[in-house]
């Protein structure tokens, strides 16, 4: 409970920042585009050079780009996927990023598998499947499970009315809701090559 409650405050904290950098910009260029333009160039400065810190550890996660992961998901669908589409420039994104990689380690089998892909640089992936990769996104990231190729369960979902459902991406969260250990005792119990085996057989 305790680390939940800190990893949602550090999300909330980095969103009120962004935001509060966009309104303030917003209201440089409004009294004097000249403040404005000073301030853009400052915070472009804080981006580049001073970054919100990004995972740099151990992971066992493959990074897709575009079409490869539609290609992926058909190509064997005995394999189940776990996927973040997420955007760099995201601060939610990038807290995240370490309790994934700490997932796929926890969990990564031959037929478990982790993967991410970045809607900012490939926003036609994010509209295939339904991901806003807007400023003002409530989307990012996602989480979606994949069994037998298809869309088997997504963080946040779209509730009936088409708002966002707010999802806290905190480690308990995604064990408990996703089902983890009874994906991952399913997915070791059922290995690729027994399956292999069995087809041979069949045959």
């Amino acid at each position: 409970m305790k680390n939940r409650k800190q990893a949602a405050a550090r999300q909330y904290i980095s969103t009120v920042c962004l935001f509060a950098k966009v309104l303030a910009g917003y209201m440089f260029f409004k009294t004097n585009s000249a403040y404005g333009i000073i301030f853009a160039v400052f915070c472009l400065v804080q981006m580049i050079f001073f970054p919100e810190p990004v995972y740099r550890g151990p992971e066992q996660i493959t990074y897709f780009r575009g079409p490869h992961l539609e290609e992926e998901l058909e190509r064997d669908k005995r394999v189940t996927w776990v996927i973040t589409f997420f955007a760099a420039w995201s601060p939610p994104c990038v807290s995240f990023s370490s309790v994934f990689a700490e997932l796929s380690n926890d969990y990564s089998l031959e037929n478990l598998k982790f993967g991410k892909i970045d809607v900012a640089k490939f926003p036609d992936v994010g509209q295939r499947f339904n991901i806003d990769c807007g400023s003002f996104s409530k989307q990012l990231p996602t989480l979606i499970l994949f069994r037998d190729g298809k869309e088997e369960m997504r963080k946040p979902f779209i509730s009936p009315k088409g708002t966002v459902v707010r999802y806290s991406f905190v480690k308990e969260s995604i064990i408990r809701d996703f089902e983890l250990p009874t994906v991952y005792k399913k997915c070791k119990d059922n290995p690729l090559r027994s399956r292999k085996l069995k087809e041979k057989k069949e045959n």
